[in-house]
């Protein structure tokens, strides 16, 4: 299995290779990556930010799975 990370920060070394940049990226910046790389899946965080990823995920037919934020704690801030 092949890796791809891509961060705003260069990520450690790994069995991976990385891309370092920073969005907003469009859809179609999305779709160029997911078929230049023959990406099959996207694994992402819910940041709550666009969107443009998970439509080019479903455009290129890649899995998606989208890991949710902690529930809030309730302590004082």
């Amino acid at each position: 299995m092949d890796l791809l990370v891509r961060s705003v920060e260069p990520a450690p070394e790994g069995p991976w290779r990385t891309v370092t940049a920073r969005g907003p990226f469009t859809y179609d910046d999305e779709v160029a990556l997911l078929r230049a790389e023959r990406i099959e899946m996207v694994v992402t965080r819910n940041s709550g930010g666009p969107t443009a990823k998970l439509y080019a995920a479903e455009t290129v037919g890649a899995q998606l799975v989208v890991i949710r934020r902690p529930p809030a704690v309730d302590a004082p801030t």
